[in-house]
């Protein structure tokens, strides 16, 4: 009887252990999950700020066609952006070669672009200096067409079938007596490499300082 007794009591505490973890487990909010709202973008916290993106294989492969993709291993594709704004009203380029061309407003911003197929040894970097917009309502950031932009790119295939050398290339675009239009490969979301001939919208994370292309592409957008 002593035994039962024991047995059962052993039992119902068991029960309640189990019933009491499960409880805590339900209410404990998911990992990775939060309840926070992010915070409001306005012109104070947003600028001077530094963001960042990461685009990894499926996104990339989703999004591109052609000599970029041939070749191309998951785990060696991908894309790290930042995007940097500053506003900063003593800033005076007067006396220098390369001047703002919009020196009405102080809000700028340098979009930094860096696409890596390690495999391949391809590495295509691109910079564009322009100025931005704050759209509180949208709560959105506008990024006007670039004043400049700079463009390298390193190439070197170390596949055995075809082999390639080592090269690099590297332009200004944009400044005063080079030829080009730094709207020319304004990349949007990716290296679509078409001339764009608008300006393009970012949302920005400041819970975590990432940032993410608002699409310009209707498919995209269906």
């Amino acid at each position: 009887m002593i035994k039962t007794k024991k047995f059962l009591l052993a039992a119902s505490s068991a029960v309640m252990t189990i019933a009491m973890a499960f409880a805590v487990t339900a209410c404990a909010p998911a990992p990775g999950s939060s309840t926070e709202t992010p915070p409001t973008l306005t012109e104070e916290n947003i600028a001077p700020g530094v963001f960042k993106q990461y685009l990894d294989y499926e996104t990339l492969a989703s999004k591109m066609t052609g000599s970029y993709s041939i070749s191309a291993r998951a785990e060696f594709w991908f894309e790290e952006n930042t995007l940097i704004l500053t506003n900063n009203p003593d800033a005076n380029r007067s006396n220098l070669s390369i001047k703002y061309k919009d020196e009405t407003t102080t809000c700028r911003y340098e979009l930094i672009k860096e696409m890596y197929i390690a495999n391949r040894g391809f590495i295509h970097y691109q910079a564009y200096f322009g100025t931005y917009e704050l759209n509180e309502a949208e709560q959105t950031v506008t990024l006007n067409l670039p004043e400049y932009s700079y463009t390298y790119v390193w190439t070197g295939d170390n596949t055995v079938i075809n082999p390639k050398p080592e090269s690099y290339s590297s332009g200004l675009i944009g400044s005063e007596g080079v030829p080009g239009d730094p709207a020319q490969g304004f990349a949007y979301e990716y290296y679509n490499m078409a001339v764009a001939t608008t300006s393009q919208d970012v949302r920005i994370d400041l819970s975590d300082n990432s940032f993410s292309f608002v699409s310009v592409f209707e498919a995209d957008d269906q």
